[in-house]
């Protein structure tokens, strides 16, 4: 908890730095063995909610954004509220980021460059049949919570492959969603199975970074982790542990 720990909560609302850093000092007071484990990668919960969606973080941007992957369209928002209670999903939404911080943290203090999280959400596959009102609510809550507790932790949530009922689904969800969440958020014109995320702007802009820092489905050349893989024809890593070397170097 240093200088550079606070810049963070300056840049993000300088108004109400004091109070934001205040209350997420005694959150993490509260919460300080859960965060501990959290940070080296032992997120509560991390069953219930893999077992129903594949996410996973892959490479860096341009040594400085680290890509998260979340597979949204083969997801089961349901099955996920089967498994666990409302507070449980919403409780490994939030200690998802210490992990996620813990990243972005330790590489900004290496290269010396404020360090985010560029989010994509992977909606191809997805249907109206598969929306579920309990997780968007939890998923919006911890929206706020995290804008709090973890601020300038995103860079940017970058859609792709947006199915047709996008606008009808994404204007009902936000209706929980911060607006920090609403205001970071892009939409991405391209359809992975007709071309490449790596035409994307997020992506194109970074050159050979970009193809490097997300996995072959879709269209980089970063190994997929086990954690997002749909079937064994998809490339994979062999360990979590082999996985973070990847990405910190």
């Amino acid at each position: 908890m240093d200088e550079l720990y606070v810049l963070r909560f300056l840049l993000a609302d300088p108004v109400n730095a004091e109070r934001n850093l205040k209350a997420c000092l005694e959150w993490r007071q509260r919460n300080r063995d859960i965060l501990i484990e959290a940070s080296k990668g032992h997120v509560p919960f991390e069953e219930g909610i893999q077992k129903n969606v594949k996410k996973g973080v892959c490479g860096w941007l341009g040594g400085q954004y680290l890509i998260s992957v979340v597979r949204a369209g083969h997801g089961n928002p349901s099955g996920i509220m089967r498994d666990l209670t409302y507070e449980q999903a919403l409780d490994h939404l939030l200690f998802h980021n210490e992990y996620l911080f813990t990243l972005v943290d330790q590489q900004t203090r290496r290269t010396g460059r404020l360090c985010k999280v560029i989010t994509v959400l992977d909606l191809q596959g997805f249907s109206m049949l598969k929306f579920d009102r309990r997780f968007a609510k939890a998923s919006g809550e911890s929206t706020h919570l995290t804008t709090i507790y973890y601020p300038q932790l995103t860079k940017t949530v970058v859609l792709i492959n947006l199915p047709a009922t996008f606008r009808i689904l994404h204007s009902f969800a936000m209706r929980f969603a911060s607006r920090a969440t609403l205001d970071a958020q892009k939409l991405c014109p391209a359809r992975t199975s007709k071309g490449s995320a790596v035409k994307c702007p997020f992506l194109s802009k970074f050159g050979d970074s970009g193809a490097a820092a997300v996995p072959s489905f879709l269209g980089g050349t970063f190994p997929t982790p086990n954690s997002l893989r749909l079937n064994e024809d998809e490339m994979e890593v062999d360990s979590s542990s082999e996985l973070v070397d990847t990405i910190m170097s």
